[in-house]
C-alpha cells in the first residue's frame, strides 16, 4: 500500500492522474481503495490484492472509527471513471450443515 506524505493535500486523490500514478507505483491496473481519516493519514491500496486488504482493512476500520472527525468515514474506491464508496464483497457462505438447518415438524 501507499501512505501519502503528511504535507500532501488529500484532495490529490480526486485528480485523474493520481489513479494512474498510484496504479503504476502499486503495480496494478485495477481500482484502488483509499482510506481518508485525516489529511495526514491518506492510505491507498490495490482493490484486487485480497491478501494485502486482509491485513490493512482492519486497521483502516479502526482508524476511521477512532478518528474524532474523519475526512471520510468510508473506504473509497477509485478507478479511471471516478470515486465511489467501496462496497466490501460479502464472504462466500458455506452450505448449511445438518446441525444448522431448521427442523420442520408437521403437526396434524
Amino acid at each position: 500500500g501507499l501512505l501519502l506524505q503528511e504535507s500532501a493535500n488529500p484532495a490529490v486523490v480526486l485528480l485523474p492522474e493520481f489513479v494512474s500514478i498510484a496504479q503504476r507505483l502499486l503495480k496494478t491496473d485495477g481500482p484502488l481503495l483509499v482510506c481518508l481519516p485525516t489529511a495526514a493519514g491518506v492510505r491507498v491500496a490495490p482493490a484486487d490484492n485480497k491478501r494485502l486488504l486482509q491485513i490493512m482493512l482492519p486497521d483502516w476500520r479502526r482508524v476511521i472509527r477512532t478518528t474524532a472527525d474523519p475526512l471520510c468515514g468510508n473506504v473509497l474506491e477509485l478507478d479511471g471513471k471516478g470515486v465511489t464508496i467501496w462496497a466490501e464483497p460479502l464472504p462466500a457462505s458455506a452450505p448449511a450443515t445438518a446441525a444448522s438447518r431448521p427442523t420442520v415438524h408437521i403437526v396434524r
